[in-house]
């Protein structure tokens, strides 16, 4: 596996070529941490990985066929949590497109018993398959739901080449059609691709917020979230757009768009916090190449009434004449 990587990184072995990289690499292999005696969240395979899209390959992986035991079933490397889309693991839906298949590895992620997983969702039961020796067959599998993604990948970069890996597999995270409860979750992840959704998301230039990266204890005052513009925002300033629930009809955005009040589309985070929280000073400059990682700060004054209190936001650009709303975005409740 680990040649493979290097082989997607550098096919031709000249170094000074990229043009020979392929787009995706599909991945349905692992190792089960129930049978196969690997520790959750092991490491081997996880630089040549990083090589391998660091050359401009996505890698995708199949999330693994031991559901029927739980949660926490997820193989290895699917089951890493670096961020968001790393590694993007896919889980399998049946044909209907709408239900899990009980098959299907649950989340959360083993490496912290919290990372909701997998990633995305494609059709993985009764697939028509290449079968070896020859024809064709009919096969189940998250094996054969994760070509589905590399598929929608290979799409993806046909209509937008200049792409980078991580733009590429946000765009199919963020445009996902929600499925099983509300926002993320660890049955479906953030749901079905939808790959017309994602060119859309492409088109428009979307700012990303790595949502895998927002790690809040109770002792935090500030948060770190990694934003991801490319080179359309670069130097554009950002700002967070944001409505509290109690407000109506929620916040207006650029565009004509509103923030909905308890906004839960894409995905939930929980503050456990004692008492109530302010977001405040989040705002900036992208760089040179559309990335910043964006401080926000959290100012929790005691004041128990605000447990339960919800809390929606998003970002926006700020180009000279106006605002583009660009961003996916998140509801965040605030708990004992």
């Amino acid at each position: 596996a680990i040649l493979s990587f290097q082989w997607c990184a550098d096919p031709d072995g000249n170094p000074a070529t990229d043009d020979d990289v392929p787009d995706v690499s599909s991945n349905s292999w692992g190792f089960s941490p129930l049978f196969h005696g690997v520790p959750e969240g092991d490491p081997t395979f996880w630089p040549s990985i990083d090589v391998c899209e660091a050359a401009g390959c996505v890698v995708v992986f199949a999330a693994g066929n031991e559901g029927y035991y739980g949660s926490e079933t997820l193989r290895t490397p699917s089951d890493r949590i670096t961020s968001s889309v790393n590694i993007l693991s896919v889980g399998s839906v049946n044909a209907d497109q709408k239900t899990v298949t009980g098959f299907s590895s649950r989340g959360p992620s083993g490496i912290d018993h919290f990372t909701k997983k997998p990633e995305v969702m494609a059709q993985g039961d009764n697939v028509r398959s290449a079968k070896n020796g020859g024809g064709y067959t009919s096969m189940s599998g998250t094996s054969m739901a994760c070509p589905h993604v590399a598929g929608a990948v290979a799409l993806l970069r046909s209509a937008f080449p200049e792409s980078t890996v991580y733009e590429v597999k946000a765009a199919l995270l963020f445009s996902a059609v929600d499925l099983g409860a509300t926002g993320e979750d660890n049955d479906y992840g953030m749901g079905r691709i939808n790959v017309m959704d994602a060119y859309n998301f492409l088109k428009n230039n979307a700012l990303i917020g790595d949502s895998k990266e927002l790690s809040i204890t109770s002792e935090q005052t500030e948060v770190y979230l990694s934003l991801h513009g490319g080179m359309a925002n670069a130097n554009r300033n950002y700002m967070m757009l944001g409505s509290v629930s109690g407000t109506s009809p929620g916040i207006p955005l650029p565009g004509g768009l509103v923030l909905p009040t308890n906004w839960d589309f894409f995905t939930t985070f929980t503050l456990l916090l004692s008492n109530s929280v302010f977001f405040q000073n989040f705002s900036g400059s992208l760089d040179a190449n559309g990335d910043k990682v964006a401080i926000l700060d959290i100012d929790r004054p005691a004041d128990p009434s605000f447990i339960g209190t919800k809390l929606s936001f998003a970002f926006c650009t700020t180009p000279p004449g106006g605002y583009d709303f660009v961003s996916n975005a998140w509801d965040v409740e605030i708990t004992p």
